[in-house]
Formats: structure tokens, C-alpha cells, sequence
């Protein structure tokens, strides 16, 4: 989970704590724009970046191997991270990279209620989806695609659906006013998160399960959004950023969590690193083993076991690993 989001916090922290380690990788498209032109008479011009260079959105795939940037016009291309080098090139969306399938498929989508899966080797699109946008035409922020099962689903902040992929008329199920949604670990429940309340659906029956009212309203400047992680007992959780700190869902696994901000969870290693006015790493329990300065960001994404993070300002994106960063609180 954890689709790429937006938010950039204001640089808060105090010098007395130590700056962000340096990351694992640091990946950057080699291509130039020369922003500033001097002209006659000592003019300066200052252009406009073309889309081409304007990062949109990352995403990291399922362990961590590769990562996904996406640029304003819809170039894609496609990192290793172990090395550093850039494997393949194509054209796609430009928003919401997901990659699928042991990393041979990413999906994507545009401001237009279009979805596109293109597979990864070939950069060819193979399905091409579209949701069926609201009044007010939002975009769509999150998107689950489900092959073998049938069915794919989104969420676009005024009503998310899922849909057979069949028989694309065929509505299985409606989220309302979501804005952002996973699912479960074992793949039979779908998470969901709006500006009213966090709630769980079941793949099964296409019912809603359960119902959490929001304890503390979300920032009002950016949309709900949410982490999801496991307990020891296995147990899912999802922590919301809210106006009084990271809420967690359902309210018995809050414990002593209190960090603001926003969080990336690494089940396996009992970690949750939060991204806020400062950035913690702790345990589940919400004992902070290391805190460090905020590190500001254009985008982030976490590989969907938890193990990697990557956060993007307007030209680069930076890699780490959480283990790593455990290991330097030692």
C-alpha cells in the first residue's frame, strides 16, 4: 500500500538532533534542463521545466529490488536498486505506479479515469481500465488489480468501487467517499480510509465488516491516507495521520504510538518509521529507538514487505533500508 503520496512538512526540527543517515542509493535521471538563460543586456530568462522533467510519482516493487519513476510526461522508467542502474524505458501514466506479479506488470493512471497495465520487460500496455469518475471528477489516488480473482478496484476520494474485470459493467462492491485503501495480508479484506472513518470490506461477500469512526480529523491540507502493519499475532493494524498524531486502527493496537506525521511500517523487523516533524523509527509498541531532523519530501513509497523506503524531492529519489536504519541506533 502505501500509494505514492504528496505532502511536504515544514522544516521544524531542532539542531540538537542528528540529520537523516544517508541512504542506501541515490537515483537520478541523467538527463539535463538548463532552467536559467542569460540573455542580451544581462538579462536572465528563467523557463519553465517541461513535463519531461518534472517528477511525478515513484514506487518501489515487492522487495525492494526496483523502482519505478514517473515523469509529467508520462516517461517510465525503471531502476535497479542493488546497482544503481537504469534497466528499461517506456511510456505509460503518470500517475500511481504499483508494480504486480513479481514485478512483470506496474500499473498506472492519468487525470482521466484511465488505468494502464504495461508489463515491465517489453513496456507494451496489455490492459487498458478506466473508472467511472464522479461529478466532481477527481482523480483516481489508489488502484487494486486482481487478475486471477477477477476484479479490480479504486478509490478516487468520492466513491470507490470495485469492479469485475470480466464484465467491466458488473459493480462488486462500493467504498464511498475513500480516499485511500489496501488489502489485507492474507488478501481477503480490503482497508479503506475517507475523512470520516476507516473501514474494512470483505473480498468473500463484498460486505462491509467493520466500521472505525475517525478519533482525530486528518490534516486539512492533504487527504486521508494510511500505513498499514501486522501485529506480533498477525493481526492487521492501519495508522492514519491525523491533526493530534498517528491514529491507529482499530483503537486496541494504539498503545503508546503518539509520533505525528506519516508512517512506513516494516512488519517482519517490528518496525515503523514515521515521517513528521521529525523522523522516528520504533517499534510497534511506540518505543522510539532513534529519532533524527525531518527530512523533507516530494514523494515517498515503501516496497510492499516493508523492508525498503524511498523518498523523492523534485529531481532525485533516495533509498533506505530499514533494517539499516535500525542497525544505526545501536
Amino acid at each position: 500500500m502505501v500509494y505514492s503520496k504528496c505532502s511536504l512538512f515544514a522544516q521544524s526540527a531542532t539542531q540538537t538532533k542528528p540529520p537523516f543517515p544517508e541512504p542506501f542509493r541515490v537515483l537520478q535521471d541523467e538527463k539535463k534542463f538548463k532552467a536559467v538563460e542569460f540573455g542580451p543586456g544581462n538579462t536572465i530568462a528563467i523557463r519553465q521545466a517541461p513535463k519531461d522533467f518534472e517528477l511525478e510519482d515513484i514506487a518501489l516493487s515487492s522487495k525492494g529490488e526496483f523502482l519505478s519513476i514517473v515523469w509529467g510526461s508520462g516517461r517510465t522508467e525503471i531502476w535497479r536498486v542493488s546497482d544503481g542502474v537504469k534497466v528499461k524505458e517506456f511510456k505509460a501514466s503518470t500517475w500511481g505506479p504499483i508494480f504486480l506479479d513479481d514485478n512483470s506488470l506496474l500499473i498506472t493512471h492519468g487525470h482521466d479515469g484511465k488505468v494502464l497495465v504495461t508489463d515491465v520487460k517489453t513496456g507494451k500496455v496489455v490492459r487498458k481500465l478506466e473508472a467511472e469518475l464522479g461529478p466532481r471528477k477527481y482523480d483516481v489516488r489508489s488502484v487494486l488489480y486482481q487478475p486471477k480473482v477477477d476484479w479490480w478496484a479504486y478509490v478516487d476520494g468520492e466513491e470507490g468501487r470495485a469492479v469485475k474485470l470480466s464484465d467491466g459493467k458488473t459493480v462488486l462492491a462500493t467504498f464511498g467517499k475513500a480516499t485511500d485503501f489496501a488489502l489485507s495480508t492474507d488478501g481477503r479484506k480490503i482497508w479503506t480510509v475517507g475523512r470520516d472513518a476507516v473501514r474494512v470490506y470483505s473480498v468473500d461477500s463484498w460486505s462491509l465488516e467493520k466500521e472505525w469512526k475517525l478519533r482525530s480529523p486528518t490534516p486539512p491540507t492533504q487527504e486521508p491516507e494510511f500505513a498499514m502493519g501486522q501485529m506480533a499475532d498477525g493481526t492487521d493494524f492501519v495508522a492514519v495521520p491525523s491533526v493530534d498524531g498517528l491514529m491507529i486502527y482499530p483503537e486496541e493496537a494504539q498503545g503508546r504510538i503518539v509520533a505525528r506525521g506519516a508512517a512506513f511500517m516494516d512488519p517482519s523487523e517490528g518496525l515503523m518509521l514515521v515521517e513528521g516533524p521529525s523522523m522516528q523509527l520504533m517499534n510497534l509498541e511506540g518505543k522510539v529507538r532513534c529519532e533524527w531532523q525531518q527530512y523533507p519530501y516530494h514523494r515517498r513509497t515503501a516496497s510492499a514487505d516493508g523492508k525498503w523506503v524511498a523518498i523523492a524531492d523534485f529531481q532525485k529519489v533516495s533509498v533506505w533500508k530499514m533494517s539499516a536504519l535500525a542497525e544505526g541506533c545501536k
